[in-house]
């Protein structure tokens, strides 16, 4: 990522599944988050949207501050930044 800054390119999308997501969460790289919600309820069948964090307490979890919500189709968009 410093390689990146140091050519002028300051944002950059992480896109994968749960692990990558939460690696890049704790590497403290993330600043903003864009969740797609879909109206259909998986269950503990699903993949997870986000792997371990490796906290010990629901205190210590990342707190995200909502900058925007808006409907997709029949999903929902939300984001929000790291806070």
């Amino acid at each position: 990522l410093r390689l990146l800054a140091d050519r002028g390119i300051l944002e950059l999308l992480v896109e994968g599944g749960s692990e990558v997501a939460a690696s890049a969460a704790r590497a403290g790289v993330v600043n903003r988050v864009s969740i797609f919600y879909n109206p259909r309820f998986l269950g503990g069948d699903a993949v997870p949207m986000l792997g371990s964090l490796g906290l010990r307490r629901a205190a210590d979890a990342p707190r995200l501050r909502t900058i925007g919500r808006r409907a997709v189709g029949d999903d929902l968009l939300w984001e929000g930044e790291w806070a």
